[in-house]
């Protein structure tokens, strides 16, 4: 038995060891921390250690070394891909030295797009994809209610958006339907909301503060017997405040421009107008990582200023939930000062659901 207790401890010991000399290693102000490397960013190093759970943020000029067992797959500017090692880290510099090769590559902090591991490249078609579409990001909503009682309800939310940012431009595309629906007992069902809209943007970045813009809307709305609402909108904006990272599209601003408001309602009435367009969006990070998003349009008709307008706003509050997945509370708000005939002035949704990015 004590030969056999030695063995096992011996061969549980070289297990050990084998796992510590695989972990990747850092050294931070003199303290060395072995782990693995989550990704590698331009300004912090996401590590993991093997002594807790959870990641850390450490500040790239704070990291003295840092090299990695297993291979990674860097995007790097447009079109630059690099795989291999992390042999070391200097300033503005993450030293990669790819299989076969005697001489490192040198991969600018500052162009580096996504970092992960070869394993997860090769095996997930999803992480092969983020690396081709390095500079786009996108988001999936659900939300869904039922009520079953005195007054039956049920409400369904659906959204997709689509977002690319590459200094100097930013690109959005969003979508969304809402479909509810009420029934008192005894009596016949009437819908609660029928919305279908489609919103398209782009950015350009004239200074750091100033930018230009263009974008339109496009929306459905079977409560409001809007049959077609269409919306171009071109214009200036200025950044009240910008987050300092890169490619962030963390912000406050300001726009103002000119617009064309289109509506056909059910019955085939139509109206239009010039309209003069001002408005305020933000993007803000919140603790523990939730996001706020908010943006109001203010669309007054040029011919009548003070009795034709539209207002339109909309707010969202994000939490994580686990990963890529968060919880979503939204609000949808349009005022028309001249609505269709036989319908109010104001419409207001609200939806509560989940929403993964993909």
């Amino acid at each position: 038995m004590g030969v056999r207790r030695i063995a096992l401890v011996a061969l549980l010991g070289t297990l050990s060891l084998g796992r510590a000399a695989a972990a990747d290693e850092i050294v931070v102000q003199g303290d060395r921390l072995r782990g693995t490397v989550v990704t590698v960013t331009a300004k912090t190093v996401v590590f993991e250690t093997t002594y807790g759970k959870g990641s850390i943020e450490i500040p790239l000029e704070e990291v003295e070394s840092l090299t990695t067992e297993k291979e990674y797959v860097l995007s790097h500017g447009d079109e630059g891909m690099t795989q291999g090692r992390i042999l070391d880290v200097e300033e503005g510099v993450v030293l990669v030295g790819p299989e076969g090769s005697s001489e490192p590559v040198r991969v600018q902090t500052s162009e580096l797009q996504l970092v992960q591991s070869r394993e997860a490249y090769e095996e997930s078609p999803l992480a092969a994809a983020k690396s081709q579409l390095r500079y786009w990001s996108g988001n999936l909503d659900l939300g869904f209610s039922l009520t079953r009682s005195t007054v039956d309800s049920t409400n369904f939310g659906a959204g997709l958006g689509v977002n690319r940012v590459k200094g100097p431009t930013r690109f959005s595309f969003d979508t969304g339907y809402t479909y509810g629906t009420q029934q008192k007992r005894g009596e016949s069902s009437t819908k609660l909301a029928d919305q279908l809209f489609g919103k398209v943007r782009e950015e350009y970045d004239l200074t750091p503060r100033f930018f230009g813009y263009g974008n339109g809307w496009l929306e459905y709305n079977g409560i409001q017997r809007v049959s077609v609402r269409g919306i171009p909108e071109a214009g200036v904006g200025y950044k009240f405040w910008t987050s300092e990272e890169k490619d962030s599209t963390d912000f406050f601003a300001g726009t103002v421009g000119g617009s064309w408001v289109y509506e056909k309602f059910f019955g085939g009435l139509t109206r239009d107008y010039f309209a003069v367009s001002f408005g305020l969006q933000a993007q803000v990070p919140l603790p523990y990582g939730a996001k706020f998003t908010g943006s109001v349009s203010y669309l007054p008709s040029v011919s009548d200023f003070t009795n034709d307008f539209l207002l339109k706003s909309e707010a969202a509050l994000l939490f994580p939930v686990y990963r890529q997945l968060s919880f979503k509370l939204s609000v949808v708000d349009d005022y028309d000062n001249t609505p269709a005939p036989g319908t109010a002035f104001n419409f207001l949704t609200t939806m509560i659901g989940l929403s993964a990015s993909l």
